[in-house]
């Protein structure tokens, strides 16, 4: 097979190097040169939580409503609006939902438009689009074997597809839900977690924006209140990883959640935004508006608990 006809390689066997250059995948920076001038400020697409040009994972236990946070985010995102309470930066997105149908999606987004304010047709909406792929094979990323000898990683069709359409439409978020569905490999495997993020992460250059992967913690992860599984590839390959977690004093059934920066590499870590989900949306909430909620709880409980008779 022509080599060139092949997908992306991500990672894995290189060509042999150019004579003519002794290092041609070298490019030895000056810290004394500053032609080029000041190099420009950061960009975050949420200032403190999601930073532009890399990935940000973001994980939580099954039905504690990531999904419903990410669609916020992506629908904010168009407009200008806020998320968990800060600003977020303008701009279009693509996002690829593999979990939910067209009709789901939708039903999310009537509660948050009246959220955000808007009318469901507002034109500013146009520009955060979906696509939903569900019980499809959506695999991003695979392995190349020569007989037994691994060669690398590749990305797939639909990863490239997904990549120009994001760059063709002007895209500068993509969102993608959720990992154990674009990503079929061994997530235990370091050098096989390094290939998908490093694959994720040439699309956020490619558009000069952000990509959010969605993702569920392993039984040790949420055991250990760190949001990890498999690899620790997963966690030091990625730039910036939250986790949304239900806070362990909350009742059986309680809509607040904790959105927690577990890895921020241009910013603090253990910020934490409490949330709680009200009208079909998540919403910011003072810590105070928690404790008063809490108090109440704990009185009714009390309240309810039968006396004993002396």
């Amino acid at each position: 097979m022509n080599p060139t006809a092949l997908p992306e390689l991500v990672s894995g066997v290189l060509p042999h190097a150019d004579a003519a250059r002794p290092y041609p995948r070298l490019e030895p920076q000056s810290f004394a040169d500053w032609s080029a001038g000041d190099p420009p400020q950061r960009e975050w697409l949420v200032e403190g939580l999601i930073p532009m040009g890399t990935v940000t994972l973001l994980s939580g236990d099954g039905g504690l409503g990531k999904t419903l946070l990410a669609q916020q985010l992506v629908m904010a995102a168009a407009l200008g609006a806020s998320w968990c309470g800060k600003p977020v930066r303008q701009l279009g997105s693509v996002s690829m939902f593999c979990e939910d149908k067209v009709d789901e999606i939708r039903r999310r987004a009537l509660p948050i438009c009246d959220a955000l304010k808007v009318a469901r047709d507002d034109p500013r909406l146009g520009a955060a689009q979906f696509i939903c792929r569900v019980g499809q094979n959506n695999t991003l990323t695979y392995s190349t074997w020569q007989g037994e000898r691994h060669t690398g990683y590749r990305t797939t069709e639909l990863c490239q597809e997904l990549r120009a359409l994001a760059v063709a439409s002007g895209a500068r978020l993509v969102l993608l839900d959720s990992l154990h569905d674009v990503f079929t490999g061994n997530e235990n495997f370091r050098p096989e977690a390094r290939a998908f993020v490093q694959a994720m992460a040439n699309i956020a250059t490619a558009i000069n924006g952000a990509v959010v992967v969605l993702a569920h913690p392993s039984l040790a992860g949420l055991d250990r209140g760190i949001g990890t599984s498999g690899s620790t590839a997963w966690n030091n390959a990625v730039r910036s990883r939250l986790y949304l977690t239900r806070p362990e004093t909350a009742a059986q059934g309680s809509e607040i959640r904790i959105l927690t920066t577990i890895k921020a590499n241009y910013t603090r870590t253990g910020e934490r935004i409490t949330l709680k989900r009200r009208g079909g949306v998540f919403v910011a909430v003072g810590q105070d508006d928690v404790a008063a909620r809490q108090t109440r709880g704990q009185r009714t409980r009390s309240h309810n608990q039968p006396r004993r008779l002396t």
